[in-house]
């Protein structure tokens, strides 16, 4: 586990990110007194989730452009079998 000051994450964000993202963990100190942890998604509960989504868009059944969603009107009908996906997401939910 890292464990840097406020400055140098700031300097460098990216790279910092880099390695939590390659599953390193970081805690972020200001002034000696720790004041974040950041960690791989892969460590979070949603991570089920979000291996579902990019399975999804693995196969072909979802796209994503990488882009926050742009808003679909209520009640618009999935590729598979009619159900309308804001049923979908609200069973699916945690």
């Amino acid at each position: 586990m890292h464990r840097i000051g406020i400055r140098e994450f700031k300097s460098s964000t990216s790279a910092w990110l880099r390695k939590v993202q390659a599953g390193d963990e970081m805690t972020i100190t200001d002034r000696g007194e720790a004041i974040v942890r950041l960690t791989p998604i892969a460590a979070s509960p949603d991570c089920a989730n979000l291996a579902a989504l990019r399975e999804s868009v693995r196969r072909g059944e979802a796209t994503w452009s990488g882009r926050k969603p742009k808003a679909r009107p209520r009640g618009v009908a999935s590729r598979q079998g009619g159900e309308p996906i804001s049923d979908w997401v609200i069973r699916n939910r945690r």
